[in-house]
């Protein structure tokens, strides 16, 4: 078996290295693969193991819960229902959105913002 810094005799391509973590020296890049970090690994047939793999099982995102609409009173069930229904009455989600941003007004997120309109307001009566 080859040293694991060298190419085979046989190789046939390019010749580059990569770095690899734990490995003082730069290691042929066929002998390596990318993990799910960026980062590189040994493949195993070389010594290493599968471990830049992570967990690779499928993101799931449960359904939305079904409510009362403000809106119609009709009863709204599942995430592509609430989307068709936001498209149907011409709204939008405003989730922590503060209504002044709504109407694109400039809301005072401090009550210092307020002490200083008063001490204003006081100042030119």
């Amino acid at each position: 078996m080859d040293d694991l810094y060298t190419f085979a005799d046989d190789h046939v391509g390019r010749k580059s290295y990569v770095s690899v973590r734990g490995h003082a020296r730069s290691i042929p890049k066929y002998k390596t693969y990318r993990g799910v970090d960026g980062r590189n690994y040994l493949l195993p047939e070389y010594g290493g193991t599968w471990d830049g793999l992570g967990n690779q099982a499928t993101a799931y995102m449960p359904d939305k819960d079904g409510y009362l609409s403000p809106l119609d009173g009709k009863f709204v069930e599942g995430r592509n229902a609430h989307r068709d229904h936001m498209k149907r009455h011409n709204v939008i989600e405003a989730g922590d959105v503060r209504m002044g941003h709504m109407l694109g007004e400039k809301v005072p997120l401090t009550r210092a913002h307020f002490d200083i309109r008063r001490a204003i307001a006081e100042l030119n009566a």
